[in-house]
């Protein structure tokens, strides 16, 4: 498993739904040993398939897996800007300032297949949704090749 740099075309397309199967589940330890044993530099917090060059609908955030995840904003709570970095840009392009939604509702489907909901904010609502825009083919929310 290797982490794909910008401007590698797979950053940018959105991710296919995936079929929880025992290879997905392997799949998935394999994204949690490269997260902690791999990214040697900063604190990673997440990591999206695309980011190791499988165009799937996974992520880790803050040491949970998310497969199949459905994002909504909660547009009410407002937004904020945040600063952040993403191991996909080199390390003189790693920090950046995006807008993300204080609050959202995410549904997803854990290890097993069975699907959950719930409302995030905070740091975890901020993670969830770098690694989802991931997921939909942008990089540093909205950055094209």
């Amino acid at each position: 498993m290797e982490l794909i740099k910008y401007p590698n075309p797979i950053l940018f397309k959105k991710s296919e739904p995936v079929e929880i199967t025992k290879e997905i589940r392997n799949f998935i330890d394999q994204m949690f040993d490269f997260i902690k044993n791999q990214l040697t530099w900063g604190e990673p917090v997440g990591l999206a398939a695309p980011q190791v060059g499988h165009n799937l609908r996974i992520f880790i955030a803050l040491n949970q897996v998310y497969i199949n995840p459905e994002l909504t904003p909660v547009e009410e709570a407002g937004t904020t800007v945040h600063d952040e970095g993403c191991y996909s840009l080199e390390k003189e392009r790693y920090d950046y300032k995006v807008r993300r939604y204080n609050e959202i509702i995410l549904r997803w489907q854990n290890r097993k297949g069975k699907w959950r909901q719930e409302r995030i904010k905070g740091f975890r609502a901020q993670v969830i949704q770098h690694e989802y825009d991931h997921l939909e083919g942008r990089l540093c929310s909205g950055q094209s090749p």
